[in-house]
C-alpha cells in the first residue's frame, strides 16, 4: 500500500528533491507573473504528497476557482494552474500531468534531448547553461526550448522561472515564500502595520426585517502583539452606535483583535490569487443562505498598496464534471455562485479589512474603513467619537436600572401600556410587547447574556447589557 506522508515526512526523506534542481521545493511557495509586471497572478506549492517506491514521488499542486463555459457560467473549482494538477518525479525526471503532460530533465546537460510532450511529440533541448541573477541572487540557470516554439527556464535554487508556452502567456517568477525573496503576497502582520501611535477606525453594521445598526470605532494604538493568525492592538478605543440611522450610545473601551473571530472573512487575508475560500463559521447569525464563499482576486489598489478582493456568494451544491483516475488528485467541480454580483469583500495593505458587504432579501452585513493614521501620514479620515449622543439626538432620553440587568429593567419615566422591542447587536429583534400597568419593569429573563438596544416609540433607543 501506498504510504501518504506529511509535507514534514516529505522533506525529510526526499532532501535532494528539495534543493540542488528541484523544480519545486515542498517549503517554498513561487509567485508568478502572467504580465511583465510585478503583480502577482499565480502562486503555485505543493499541496500533498504520495511516495511511489525508493526513489519515486508524487506531488501534488494547489489549485484555483474560475468562472467557466464548461460549468454553463457558474463557478468551477479545483481547476488545475499552469503547471497542471501535480507531477511525478522519478529519477531525478519530473513528468508535469492532467489535461496535458510535459516532461523536464533539470539535471540534464546543454545539448540533450527528450520528449517534452508525449501527447503531440514535440521533442525539447537544453540550450544553454550559465550563471544568472534570480530574485537578486547569483545562481545557476537553464533554458530549454522545444521544436514547437515552448520556453522553460528554471534555476538551481529557485525552480521554474519562466514557463513558456507557444500561444500562452509566459510565467514570470517574481518572488518566492520560504527565502522570502522578491515580491511576495503581504502577511497579516503587512496588511495591518499599524505601530504605537497611529490610528485607524472603521464603521460596522448590520440591517434585519428593516432594522439596522452600525457602530463607528476608531482605535489609538499603543502597542501590538502579533500572532500567527492574529494580531492585538492595546490602546484606548472610542466607539459611536446608531439604530436607523439615530444616535443611540457611544462609549470608550480598550484594546482591539485583528482576526477572523473580530473582522469575518479575514480569511482571504491568508490567501493566494484564485484560492476557493470557504470561511465557515465567520458569518453573521442572520445569514441563514448557507456558507458563503469567495475566490481571492489579488492585485493593486488605487493608491499602489497590494489588494485581496472578492466577490461574495451563496453557492448552491457541488457537482462533479470530471474525474482523474487517482483519488488523490481528484478532478473539478462546479458550484451555483447566487449574489455574486451583490457582495463583495476588499482587503488592502496599510488598512487592513477595507469593505465587506453582504446581503439576502431584508438582511445584510458591512464593514468600511474609514481612515488611518500610520507615521504621521493620514489615510481617509478618522471620525470624532468622543461627542455626546445626548447632543445630537433629539428624541427623549430613557433611563434603565440596573445596566448591566439579570432578570428586570426599571424604566424612567414610567410608561405603562406603551409598545417595545428589544433588539441584538446585528439588529435582530428578539422580544417585543408592552409594558405592563406598573410601567416602569421589563421583564429580560429569558435573554441570553450580551449586549442589546431597547427600543421605545417616541424614545432614543437605549443600549443594555445582560449579564448573570
Amino acid at each position: 500500500m501506498r504510504d501518504l506522508l506529511t509535507l514534514a515526512g516529505t522533506l525529510l526523506t526526499f532532501t535532494g528533491l528539495a534543493q540542488n534542481w528541484a523544480l519545486l521545493n515542498p517549503a517554498y511557495k513561487y509567485n508568478y507573473s502572467n504580465d511583465g509586471t510585478d503583480t502577482i497572478s499565480n502562486q503555485v506549492f505543493i499541496k500533498g504528497t504520495e511516495v511511489l517506491g525508493s526513489d519515486s514521488v508524487r506531488y501534488a499542486f494547489n489549485n484555483i476557482a474560475v468562472v467557466t463555459a464548461q460549468c454553463g457560467g457558474a463557478l468551477q473549482i479545483d481547476v488545475p494552474q499552469f503547471l497542471m494538477r501535480g507531477c511525478a518525479v522519478h529519477n531525478d525526471i519530473w513528468e508535469f500531468n492532467d489535461t496535458a503532460s510535459y516532461v523536464l530533465h533539470p539535471l540534464g546537460s546543454p545539448g540533450e534531448s527528450w520528449l517534452f510532450q508525449p501527447s503531440t511529440g514535440s521533442t525539447a533541448t537544453i540550450v544553454s547553461a550559465e550563471l544568472n541573477s534570480v530574485l537578486g541572487i547569483t545562481d545557476s540557470v537553464k533554458t530549454l526550448v522545444t521544436d514547437a516554439g515552448d520556453e522553460i527556464i528554471w534555476s538551481k535554487s529557485f525552480g521554474i522561472i519562466r514557463w513558456h508556452l507557444a500561444g500562452n502567456s509566459p510565467m514570470e517568477q517574481i518572488g518566492v515564500h520560504g527565502p522570502d525573496l522578491g515580491t511576495l503576497i503581504p502577511t497579516l502582520n503587512d496588511l495591518y502595520p499599524y505601530q504605537a501611535g497611529d490610528v485607524f477606525a472603521f464603521t460596522e453594521g448590520a440591517g434585519h426585517n428593516q432594522i439596522y445598526w452600525h457602530q463607528t470605532i476608531s482605535i489609538t494604538v499603543t502597542s501590538r502583539t502579533d500572532y500567527t493568525d492574529s494580531i492585538y492592538f492595546d490602546g484606548p478605543t472610542h466607539w459611536a452606535y446608531w439604530i436607523n440611522s439615530y444616535p443611540s450610545t457611544h462609549g470608550t473601551g480598550y484594546g482591539l483583535w485583528a482576526s477572523r473571530s473580530r473582522f469575518e472573512m479575514l480569511d482571504a487575508a491568508l490567501s493566494y490569487p484564485g484560492q476557493y475560500l470557504v470561511p465557515d463559521s465567520t458569518f453573521p447569525s442572520w445569514y441563514d443562505g448557507g456558507a458563503a464563499s469567495m475566490v481571492a482576486e489579488h492585485g493593486l489598489d488605487e493608491n499602489g498598496f497590494y489588494r485581496i478582493r472578492s466577490k461574495i456568494f451563496n453557492p448552491g451544491q457541488p457537482w462533479q464534471i470530471s474525474l482523474l483516475a487517482s483519488d488523490f488528485m481528484s478532478g473539478a467541480s462546479c458550484v451555483d455562485i447566487m449574489g455574486y454580483d451583490e457582495n463583495e469583500l476588499i482587503i488592502s495593505a496599510q488598512v487592513g479589512l477595507r469593505r465587506r458587504q453582504m446581503a439576502q432579501v431584508n438582511d445584510g452585513d458591512a464593514f468600511e474603513w474609514l481612515g488611518s493614521v500610520i507615521s504621521g501620514d493620514t489615510l481617509g479620515y478618522i471620525p470624532v467619537l468622543n461627542v455626546g449622543i445626548e447632543d445630537v439626538d433629539p428624541r427623549p432620553h430613557l433611563s434603565i436600572f440596573p445596566n448591566p440587568a439579570s432578570d428586570q429593567l426599571i424604566l424612567t419615566p414610567a410608561l405603562p401600556g406603551r409598545g417595545i422591542s428589544i433588539v441584538d447587536l446585528n439588529g435582530r429583534t428578539v422580544a417585543a410587547d408592552a409594558i405592563g400597568s406598573v410601567g416602569d419593569r421589563i421583564d429580560v429573563h429569558q435573554l441570553e447574556p450580551g449586549a442589546y438596544l431597547l427600543m421605545i416609540e417616541g424614545f432614543a433607543p437605549k443600549r443594555f447589557i445582560i449579564a448573570r
